[in-house]
């Protein structure tokens, strides 16, 4: 049977790199706020050639629930992999060691 190699498994910690978040999460733009939203409600279409494209950042279209959705799918991948990992058979004898 595997034995569980508690000096790997701490070295595998130890040089594992730090997890960042996906995206940066959706700040208000002042710039389409005025620009975009507000004219949408007064006249019903805004004129995208009139827009200043360099006022705003693409991270603020998007939406906060899109940005939780993608920093959480890393995590379900680990669960998905973690499920494969618990139905595999075990290692090879000669090693016995996991990690």
């Amino acid at each position: 049977m595997a034995e569980f190699d508690m000096r790997q498994f701490t070295f595998l910690l130890q040089i594992a790199p730090e997890t960042k978040p996906m995206v940066e999460p959706p700040e208000h733009s002042e710039y389409l706020q005025k620009n975009v939203f507000d004219v949408l409600k007064e006249e019903g279409s805004v004129d995208l050639k009139r827009l200043d494209w360099s006022a705003f950042d693409m991270k603020d279209l998007r939406s906060s629930g899109h940005a939780n959705w993608l920093n959480t799918t890393p995590s379900g991948w680990l669960h998905g992999i973690n499920s494969f990992v618990h139905k595999t058979s075990g290692m090879a004898a000669e090693r016995r060691k996991f990690f």
